[in-house]
């Protein structure tokens, strides 16, 4: 089965199947239609990496996320690293894959949202927990946008590579 993952702003989470290749979303934190709140978020960049915590509903492999990311600042190329990890104790623990992508949503607009394919297609267990790590690569501001829906999860902070105390700090959109 291959998955598929929403993080709304974090949002959708998408396993495929592993015959017919057909997406499952296993995780989606966007309201109907991708809609998440265009006009918060947790800060990305500048020195700070954001990072939340999700349980896919299904096992399969990982096809592609959704994740709702805007630029901070207008008129300059935004480069963000997305990694995803397993979870130790609560906190993110081995590194399962990475990715680098460019933020080309504006913040204040809804509903642009940034499809990031899987390269290794990772087996991501039901139940277990995972993290999905943002950081901007040129240290410009991004936004990762918070959902509409109302839906917390567990969140990291790290500021200045001092990492912070895992909470509930927001709704982060994705899927």
């Amino acid at each position: 089965m291959i998955l598929g993952m929403v993080f709304g702003s974090l949002g959708l989470l998408t396993l495929g199947s592993l015959s017919a290749r057909a997406d499952l979303v296993v995780f989606d934190s966007f309201g109907p239609a991708h809609a998440y709140n265009c006009c918060t978020g947790a800060t990305v960049g500048l020195g700070i990496t954001e990072g939340d915590q999700f349980s896919p509903s299904a096992t399969g492999e990982l096809s592609n996320f959704d994740v709702a990311l805007s630029e901070g600042s207008c008129c300059l190329t935004h480069i963000v690293d997305l990694s995803l990890f397993d979870d130790t104790g609560g906190s993110p623990g081995t590194l399962i894959e990475s990715y680098t992508a460019m933020v080309t949503a504006t913040f204040g607009t809804c509903c642009s949202v940034l499809t990031i394919p899987s390269v290794n297609h990772p087996l991501l267990i039901a139940g277990a927990e995972y993290w999905l790590i943002a950081s901007s690569a040129n240290n410009l501001l991004i936004a990762w946008n918070s959902n509409s829906i109302g839906r917390y999860d567990s969140e990291v902070r790290q500021f200045n590579s001092n990492r912070s105390v895992p909470g509930r700090y927001g709704r982060l959109s994705r899927r």
